[in-house]
């Protein structure tokens, strides 16, 4: 009993040693923060069926809206949510605090999965609100895993600090703060906000900011954050120990680890300092039992001792001296009163908590994760939270242990967001699900096609090529000089076909509202060219992706220049419509990804071994990787995408895409 004391005390101490260092936990329930605008359907479809679909009862808050005090007004609030067949659709409008505080008007929450904020401002929201009976009942929704939703002054509201207004130099209140650690704005993109948001980090260091666009959801659940809608969200960091602001845009369909930004942001901010490594948990199914145990033993060889295995039958008293102990293992249980001793009793913290700082592994069989996970909330007493809230979320539970995961990797516990203590920009990209079986193809030379443009985007390709000569005062497309000197004109064969098809589709190429990448190649005299097609693309600045220092604000369709580059001329331009399409060297000199977004490279032998490295590289710089001239082979396409390689190049995007919806499908069987 007294091993089980020990290892109570040593959960005890993870608890308070994550605690101590201020980690974000997972958000229980979910919120829908949209920038505003025509939010599409695919928005509304996903709030409705996380609020539970025909079994939601749905309340709407108009209270930020001039309108919430028209009660013939109200039907234009709930009249976008019928169609879904909510069980209950209602208005719930406060007048004032008193009202917001009266114990009648919350009795409304009772049973409600989901709050919809609707938009207008945000003060008056907070104002009306505010640290009332009926703030208390919305972040108790959040609390029991409902879902809370808000465009525009809604998405603003939610965070703490909360930007009220201002064009560059925000005005900052006090918010709901329902993601401790963030800042939204909103109307991003459309509104050129970024300055505003990066003042509102210079003022708020340890904070992350979402920048959302219009017709753009930030959906954050657990610790994850995805990207829904027509544009893209913004993440910033603002400049802090020794590294420069950070820019990253998230586009639709992108995923990633919202805690791993506040993480980092904190870090910036010199408000976290984590000891490296802590503990780590092993908890593999029984069929990866012995790879477990290497695992665990190449952890404790860094450490003098022994690995004491703690089962149910206690040998010796261990005592609080660990000193010769290089890692625990805890057995299979035969009851969970065993286990429920093991957490009661906080003994030995001090020599435990020490033990954790300095990386003391411990492995356990997988009933004991499962038991863990499961654990109510009522047995810690006071301190009530749930295990992941708590002693297990500043360590890593690892499943399925292989051997050919790397274990020092597994000691540093890299791969886990919960004990990295790197206070870079979170060093996964961000994972965008494949909306379009065509989404990551580069139609080479799309111009020679018998359907040029069209045929690409109804394969959904991610990017297409055209070559073009300057002739005649205007941009021709051709291979080469003779056949553009007979060809067809940039803007008759592909802008003005796009802008029409824009226009149609309500902003966007696609209906996901996924980027076209429309590469053009300056086959000679480039900085000619470079001079037409800023001419060429002045009437179509409104849906083109935006270049200036520091930022990237994204539009419909993003333009990159290969061939013979102008650099230099391009470079010195402070605001631009298009960047270059770079070449390996540069990531040796590295210029901003603003400038250089690109890899291309041709491909041949040399890079038959190395194209998952460059592919690392290019990333690591928050570049893109094509290579050019490869063959038509699915093999080297399969091996393209398993390596993260961005672009396949294709001479046909539509055998591309049956190739792809056989790849993905099988991907998703496995």
């Amino acid at each position: 009993m007294k091993r089980a004391r020990v290892l109570a005390a040593f959960l005890a101490s993870a608890c308070a040693l994550v605690t101590g260092l201020g980690a974000q936990m997972p958000l229980r329930g979910a919120l829908f923060a949209c920038g505003g605008g025509k939010l599409p359907d695919a928005v509304r479809d996903a709030f409705a069926a996380r609020a539970g679909g025909t079994s939601a009862r749905v309340l709407i808050v108009p209270t930020a809206s001039e309108d919430a005090a028209r009660p013939e007004e109200h039907e234009s609030f709930l009249a976008p949510w019928r169609r879904y067949g909510f069980a209950s659709l209602e208005i719930l409008h406060a007048s004032s605090r008193d009202e917001a505080n009266d114990e009648r008007f919350v009795a409304r929450f009772g049973g409600v999965t989901a709050v919809w904020l609707s938009g207008g401002v945000q003060s008056r929201l907070i104002a009306t609100y505010g640290g009332t009976l009926a703030a208390q009942e919305l972040r108790a929704l959040l609390a029991r895993g409902g879902v809370i939703g808000g465009t525009s002054a809604g998405c603003a509201s939610m965070t703490t600090p909360m930007i009220a207004g201002g064009k560059d130099e925000p005005e900052i209140e006090e918010g709901f703060g329902w993601l401790p650690g963030a800042i939204f704005d909103q109307h991003f993109v459309a509104r050129g906000r970024d300055p505003r948001l990066a003042r509102a980090l210079e003022l708020h260091p340890g904070h992350v900011g979402f920048g959302v666009d219009e017709g753009t959801a930030l959906w954050i659940e657990g610790s994850r954050g995805r990207v829904l809608g027509a544009s893209c969200v913004v993440a910033r960091l603002a400049a802090g120990a020794d590294r420069p602001a950070a820019r990253v845009e998230l586009p639709a369909g992108s995923e990633f680890e919202w805690i791993a930004w506040i993480r980092a942001a904190r870090a910036r901010a010199g408000a976290l300092r984590l000891p490296a490594p802590r503990a780590l948990f092993v908890a593999p199914p029984a069929s990866h039992r012995e790879a477990a145990h290497r695992a665990l033993r190449a952890a404790a060889a860094r450490r003098p001792g022994v690995v004491l295995s703690l089962a149910e039958a206690a040998g010796e008293p261990l005592g609080t001296d660990l000193s010769q102990v290089s890692g625990i293992w805890i057995e299979r249980p035969s009851s969970p009163t065993y286990l429920l001793d093991l957490l009661g009793d906080p003994s030995s913290t001090s020599a435990l908590g020490a033990a954790i700082a300095s990386g003391l592994p411990i492995g356990a069989h997988a009933e004991v994760a499962t038991f863990f996970r499961a654990i109510p909330a009522s047995i810690y007493g006071d301190a009530a939270r749930a295990p992941l809230e708590g002693d297990l979320a500043g360590l890593a539970w690892i499943e399925e242990p292989t051997e050919e995961l790397p274990l020092d990797a597994w000691y540093r516990g890299d791969h886990a967001l919960w004990v990295r203590g790197d206070p870079e920009i979170p060093r996964d990209l961000p994972v965008v699900r494949t909306e379009r079986l065509g989404s990551r193809a580069h139609a080479h030379n799309d111009y020679a096609r018998d359907v040029p443009l069209h045929a690409a985007l109804d394969a959904g390709v991610g990017s297409l090529e055209v070559d073009v000569f300057a002739l005649h005062g205007e941009l021709r497309v051709g291979h080469t000089r003779l056949e553009a000197w007979f060809g067809p004109r940039l803007r008759e064969l592909y802008l003005e076909p796009l802008a029409a098809r824009i226009a149609a589709n309500g902003g966007q190429v696609y209906a996901d509202g996924g980027v076209l990448h429309l590469l053009v190649d300056f086959k000679a005299e480039g900085a000619l060219c470079l001079e037409l097609l800023e001419r060429e693309l002045a009437p179509h600045r409104a849906w083109l992706t935006r270049f200036a220092p520091g930022r990237i604000d994204a539009g419909a369709t993003t333009i990159v220049i290969s061939g013979d580059v102008p650099r230099a001329q391009i470079a010195a331009q402070s605001e631009r419509w298009w960047a270059i399409d770079g070449r390996p060297r540069d990531l040796e000199s590295n210029p901003p990804p603003t400038l250089v977004p690109w890899i291309s490279a041709a491909w041949s032998a040399e890079h038959a071994q190395g194209y998952a490295e460059l592919a690392r590289r290019a990333h690591a710089q928050g570049r893109r990787l094509r290579f050019w001239a490869i063959p038509a082979d699915e093999s080297l396409w399969r091996a393209f995408l398993d390596a993260g390689v961005d672009w396949v190049n294709v001479d046909d995007p539509a055998a591309y895409a049956r190739f792809a919806a056989t790849h993905f499908a099988a991907e998703q069987k496995r």
